[in-house]
C-alpha cells in the first residue's frame, strides 16, 4: 500500500492532469483522432467520477482500491489497451444513443 494520501494524490494526477496536457497537445495538432481519443476518456472519467463519488462510500476503504484504481485509469489511457474507447464503444456510446431523446 502506497498510503492513502499520496495513492490519491497519484490517482488525481493521472486521472486529470496528465490527460489535461494531453488534451492540450491533442488540440494543437490536425489530426482529429487524438482529439477524438481524449474526448472519449474525459466522458468515461466524468460518468466513473461520478459513479466513484457514490461508490467510494463502499469500496474506497478496501486495501489496495487507490492502487488498483491507478491500473485501472492507465488502462483506460494507455494506447496499447486504448481502455476508455472500449467501454465507450461497448457501453456509454450504445446506451446514450438509445437514450438521447429521453437525455435531451
Amino acid at each position: 500500500m502506497l498510503g492513502w494520501y499520496f495513492s490519491r494524490a497519484i490517482t488525481n494526477v493521472v486521472s486529470f492532469a496528465y490527460p489535461a496536457y494531453r488534451s492540450f497537445k491533442a488540440l494543437r495538432t490536425t489530426d482529429g483522432d487524438d482529439d477524438k481519443q481524449w474526448l472519449i476518456y474525459w466522458i468515461v472519467i466524468g460518468l466513473f467520477s461520478v459513479g466513484e463519488f457514490w461508490a467510494d462510500l463502499l469500496i474506497g476503504w478496501f486495501p489496495f482500491y487507490y492502487e488498483v484504481k491507478l491500473l485501472f485509469l492507465l488502462w483506460l489511457q494507455l494506447p496499447g489497451f486504448n481502455g476508455a474507447f472500449y467501454l465507450y464503444q461497448q457501453f456509454i456510446e450504445p446506451y446514450l444513443a438509445d437514450n438521447e431523446k429521453h437525455i435531451d
